[in-house]
């Protein structure tokens, strides 16, 4: 009886170091227990001896198994750690393993980007342009350059030469152009053409000339004389138009009579002539 409890108590021990997850013992030590344990009885206690040790065998295997088994495969893992751990990571898309290039636009009003440059332009000197006088008198402008055409008849055939600023641009015979390797043929035609387009072109620019000063002298005197003629409040601004032999002043027609007096004005001050195609109009600010 006494091996018996002492049996039992083994039993009872080894269930509860089993619930406890803690290690039960090895084989070589059931075995060791059941060389130690006395003959079976007969009868009921037999039984129950033969009850209790399939049970305790069957208990302590499948607790071993299952121990070992976890503990080889099975990692120890900290949940809540891991937890932690996903929930502060970065998580990174998959546009940062790209590589890209990234264009910026920027605008500034009233500053301009420094640019760096290179020492060979660093060392150039700066090109400036020069200062244009806005208040150059119509004297000293250019002329203007204008195409001058001239006719001949010659050996029975039309021929017309096209000259600008000295230079011939087209040469016909009977309306057909001819290439500048037969300019020497028309030798004497061109040189003639070339020397009239000089003339003419140096009295249309003292004509113009002329006009453009006479021009602007009466554009001056213009806005004096709306005002006293009341036809503007002052001169703050104005849209003056001649148009279709008739005269609006800020869009609005005037009579014939106030018509003629500022036609035979502009007529007398320039020396141009107002006829029915006549377009000009003159604005001021």
């Amino acid at each position: 009886m006494q091996n018996k409890k002492e049996t039992s108590d083994k039993l009872d021990q080894l269930l509860k170091t089993s619930a406890n997850d803690t290690p039960v013992m090895s084989i070589d030590d059931v075995q060791q227990l059941l060389k130690n344990a006395p003959a079976p009885v007969k009868g009921k206690n037999s039984r129950m001896w033969i009850v209790w040790t399939l049970l305790f065998l069957s208990v302590s295997t499948l607790t071993y198994v299952v121990f070992n088994q976890s503990s080889e495969t099975t990692p120890n893992i900290d949940l809540n750690n891991s937890t932690k751990q996903i929930k502060d990571a970065n998580i990174s898309t998959p546009e940062n393993s790209i590589s890209t290039i990234s264009i910026e636009e920027t605008e500034s009003a009233g500053e301009e980007t420094p640019i760096d440059k290179s020492d060979n332009e660093k060392s150039a000197p700066e090109l400036k342009v020069p200062a244009v006088n806005a208040k150059k008198s119509v004297a000293d402008a250019p002329p203007i350059i204008r195409a001058y055409t001239y006719y001949y008849s010659r050996n029975d055939k039309k021929i017309s030469v096209t000259v600008i600023d000295g230079e011939v641009i087209h040469l016909t015979e009977d309306d057909i152009e001819l290439p500048k390797s037969a300019y020497d043929d028309f030798d004497e035609i061109i040189q003639e053409s070339i020397k009239k387009s000089f003339e003419e072109n140096s009295v249309k620019v003292a004509d113009e000339k002329d006009y453009s000063e006479r021009y602007i002298k009466w554009k001056q005197k213009l806005t004096e004389q709306l005002v006293n003629d009341k036809l503007i409040e002052n001169d703050s601004g104005f849209e003056f138009s001649f148009e279709n032999n008739s005269l609006y002043i800020n869009g609005i027609e005037q009579p014939a009579t106030i018509y003629e007096k500022y036609k035979s004005n502009y007529e007398k001050s320039t020396g141009k002539k107002i006829h029915a195609g006549t377009s000009l109009t003159i604005r001021k600010q």
